[in-house]
């Protein structure tokens, strides 16, 4: 059964940069997947196609106007998988938890959530985007003192959001589909 996510992918411009980090810290990470923001985590469809899945995900975000994102930090996650990752600003991560919230909405009885220990809700979304992952313990306090001074500012504004589906035997995540957010009136 495959499994899907929906994300939102920087621009090529802001993907190179993290790429650096990744690459350096990361034996595989952007082999797999590129630079994302995950909005949902891995899921399966349940009784709904790909393609009613990008009918619903169209249908709740074509009247969202696209917005302006900002990473400009290096924060953890400490504890079974140690995590080094870009941080958005307060504004930022509001958007974002705003966007995690539509998406439990639409995708409710629709999908069958693949991490089960995961909890779905906005008080615990942590909006980020992963340099490396599963870093090991005696590798941990080592990598936070290399990244503690990265001064990137990591900012784009957020067009699309994506439906990517893992290739069970590669485990590589493609794209699907993509939905337009609405082009602001200025």
């Amino acid at each position: 059964m495959n499994s899907y996510l929906i994300t939102i992918i920087p621009p090529e411009n802001v993907a190179n940069t993290v790429n650096k980090y990744r690459n350096k810290y990361s034996k595989d990470a952007s082999d797999k997947i590129p630079p994302h923001i995950t909005i949902y985590p891995p899921f399966h469809l349940q009784q709904i196609s790909e393609e009613k899945m990008l009918n619903l995900l169209n249908k709740t975000f074509c009247e969202t106007p696209s917005f302006n994102l900002n990473f400009d930090s290096v924060d953890y996650f400490e504890g079974n998988n140690n995590v080094a990752y870009f941080a958005p600003d307060k504004k930022s991560s509001d958007y974002l938890k705003e966007t995690f919230s539509k998406t439990i909405t639409s995708l409710s009885g629709n999908v069958e959530d693949v991490p089960a220990d995961y909890t779905l809700s906005a008080d615990s979304f942590t909006p980020h985007m992963t340099i490396v992952s599963k870093i090991p313990v005696e590798e941990f306090d080592k990598i936070k003192n290399e990244l503690v001074d990265i001064k990137e500012n990591l900012s784009f504004v957020c067009k699309f959001i994506y439906l990517y589906k893992q290739d069970e035997k590669s485990e590589i995540w493609n794209s699907v589909g993509k939905i337009e957010l609405k082009t602001p009136d200025f």
